[in-house]
Order: structure tokens, then C-alpha cells, then sequence
């Protein structure tokens, strides 16, 4: 008896999903090339837990060349849910890279990537501010204010005067000043 569709794409992503938590680069790579021609959403889930548990810089690049590339707009809101959701690690600037290179309008998650950047790290806040200023989406008035009230409690802080990232912050709180004003 044949398999309907739904059955074979519930087999290759359970096929997929199991080969993507193998300890081997090679097979990993090979795995991640196969997923390159995927279209089920379900798989952006497994590539992003990868991402964080697998620093190898190959299986890395390999991910988020396939997250770049994501044109399945049902993925963008798992990639935003993520993000939400994700404790500080090397691959979350990957993934907020990831917004602004799939064209994911995020401003109306403008208070996530000010959060982000505040409590990230130098290349997190500078991803940040790329999102900030390339995409679009509905500007939420509350998240702007949210935002604003959150930059500049970060930059009143004398402790912060020091450390790298403070100038994207300030470049971050000037995007969202002009964000403001275009939309009063």
C-alpha cells in the first residue's frame, strides 16, 4: 500500500529530524545540504536547537545559510518565537542575523531586538540594529515606548559608559527616536 503525502512527509521529517542529532560533522553536513531543498516549516525548529548545541563553524555557516535563505513565511514567526524564548549563546546572533537577511518584518517585535541588544553581546547589538533599521512591519506605539524607556535606562547607567557595545546602543536609540516621530 503506498504512503499518502502527508504520511511521506511526516517519515522524511522524522528521517530528517533524527539524522540533524548526529554527533558527526560530515553526516551533519550532509544532512543540512539535503534539508536545502525541505519546505516543511517543522524543520526550522531541530536546525535552530543544532545551532546552539553545535558550535562546529561549518555545521554553523551550513545553518544559517539555510535560515537565510528561508523563504516560508509560516517560519518566520517560529524564528521570532525562538528568539523570544532563547538563552544568551553564540548562535542566537546567527539567528537574529537571520531576520533581516530573509526580509522578516520584525518592528512589531522592536521591544525583542532592544532587549536583545542591551542584553547581548558586541555582534548580537550590532544585529540587532541592522533589524532596527532594515526591516519593516506595523510599528505597536506601547513596544516604542517599552523600547525607548529601555535604551535609555541602559545608557543613564554609568557602568555601561565602557563597554563596547554602547555606541550601538546609542544608534539604536536614535532609530527608534526617528521610528517615534514618523509614526505620532
Amino acid at each position: 500500500m503506498a504512503l499518502t503525502n502527508k504520511e511521506e512527509k511526516d517519515l522524511r521529517f522524522k528521517e530528517l529530524n533524527t539524522a540533524l542529532k548526529s554527533n558527526d560533522p560530515g553526516e551533519l553536513r550532509s544532512t543540512l545540504k539535503e534539508i536545502k531543498n525541505e519546505t516543511d516549516v517543522r524543520l526550522i525548529k531541530p536546525l535552530i536547537e543544532l545551532g546552539v548545541k553545535n558550535q562546529h563553524i561549518n555545521v554553523q555557516m551550513e545553518i544559517s545559510d539555510l535560515l537565510f535563505d528561508l523563504k516560508l513565511t509560516q517560519g518566520h514567526s517560529i524564528i521570532l518565537e525562538e528568539l523570544k524564548n532563547m538563552e544568551a549563546n553564540p548562535f542566537r546572533a546567527v539567528l537574529i542575523a537571520t531576520i533581516w537577511n530573509a526580509n522578516i518584518n520584525a518592528l512589531d517585535h522592536l521591544d525583542l531586538f532592544v532587549k536583545l541588544a542591551i542584553e547581548g553581546s558586541f555582534e548580537e547589538a550590532i544585529e540587532c540594529l541592522s533589524v532596527i533599521e532594515e526591516t519593516e512591519g506595523e510599528v505597536v506605539e506601547e513596544q516604542v515606548l517599552d523600547s525607548l524607556l529601555m535604551l535609555k535606562e541602559y545608557l543613564l547607567n554609568p557602568k555601561n559608559d565602557s563597554i563596547d557595545k554602547t555606541p550601538i546602543i546609542k544608534d539604536i536609540l536614535i532609530k527608534v527616536e526617528e521610528i517615534e516621530r514618523m509614526h505620532q
